[in-house]
């Protein structure tokens, strides 16, 4: 997914506009679950679709954010493990405190 290029392109647009796009009911199921895998919103999914396309124009820039963007999911893949770990740490702790109390 296209991380930094978004981040470079929210940081140059201030505002967002509301957009209404018609979709077929397996196009809108795709969709939602893509957003469902990344953990983002619908919008943000289409956000990423634009940039991938504006950097089709700009093979090189392509290259450079699809490096990028392997890069920053497997960083996002160890901090979900990370998450997962800590959280269930806590709640071994709760349930210890629970037997304590």
């Amino acid at each position: 997914m296209c991380y930094i290029g978004l981040a470079m392109a929210a940081a140059q647009e201030k505002a967002s506009e509301r957009v209404v796009v018609l979709l077929r009911p397996g196009q809108k199921r795709k969709l939602q679950k893509l957003a469902r895998n990344e953990r983002v919103s619908v919008a943000e999914i289409v956000r990423r679709s634009l940039m991938f396309y504006s950097a089709e124009e700009n093979p090189e820039e392509k290259r450079l954010l699809a490096e990028l963007n392997v890069a920053l999911d497997r960083n996002l893949a160890r901090i979900r493990s990370t998450n997962a770990s800590i959280e269930s740490k806590l709640d071994k702790i709760q349930r210890r405190r629970s037997k304590a109390a």
